[in-house]
């Protein structure tokens, strides 16, 4: 059936570019290529495997390039399939989501927000709870990036038990993390919803 057929090629084009993307030296010509736009059309494909391959190309690509490089709009298309890896039963997919969506959620108001109406947020706070200290990290620098979004501050200022469980996180976190870089994100994220910024 056609169908299938075009889901097996997109299968077939998505690992292909997955495999490309793990050498960092071939992202930029990939970027230059318009492996991007390619990537993200296939992600909203019903074929699982093409999906997430498609999504594992784009987070390679957006951990080591610029996002200032990517076409407009491009980033926004980006942060749906991104946010879905972070769902994956692979760790390593997991924190490669992370680190993309850091360096996306480093650009401007309008992209972090965008990254909060789509459960980042939610997404985000549950890697902060698991086993894996470098998942944990990457998925609370990213939430360092996110909590200057007004609404955030906004919504962890608020005195209902839901914010100050929130915000019992990125203290525990700040206080307890046996990785410094994790105390260091936490104890940033806590200064920026205090409006505190170190001199």
């Amino acid at each position: 059936d056609e169908r299938e057929s075009s889901d097996n090629t997109k299968e077939m084009i998505a690992k292909t570019m997955a495999n490309c993307a793990c050498n960092p030296q071939q992202r930029g010509l990939m970027v230059q290529q318009g492996v991007v736009p390619l990537m993200t059309d296939i992600a909203k494909c019903e074929n699982q495997l093409a999906k997430e391959s498609a999504a594992q190309t784009l987070a390679k690509i957006a951990i080591t390039t610029d996002p200032r490089k990517f076409r407009q709009g491009a980033v926004f298309d980006m942060i749906v399939p991104l946010l879905k890896l972070t769902e994956s039963d692979e760790g390593l997919h997991q924190y490669e989501a992370c680190l993309a969506l850091t360096n996306l959620a480093s650009m401007t108001e309008e992209v972090r927000e965008y990254m909060l109406q789509h459960k980042a947020f939610q997404s985000l706070q549950y890697l902060m709870t698991v086993d894996d200290h470098l998942i944990m990290r990457a998925a609370t620098e990213c939430l360092c990036n996110l909590v200057q979004c007004d609404a955030i501050t906004e919504r962890l200022g608020r005195t209902s038990a839901s914010a100050r469980n929130e915000l019992k996180m990125f203290v525990v976190l700040a206080a307890e993390a046996e990785d410094y870089e994790t105390r260091r994100a936490a104890a940033g994220a806590l200064a920026s919803i205090s409006g505190c910024h170190d001199p």
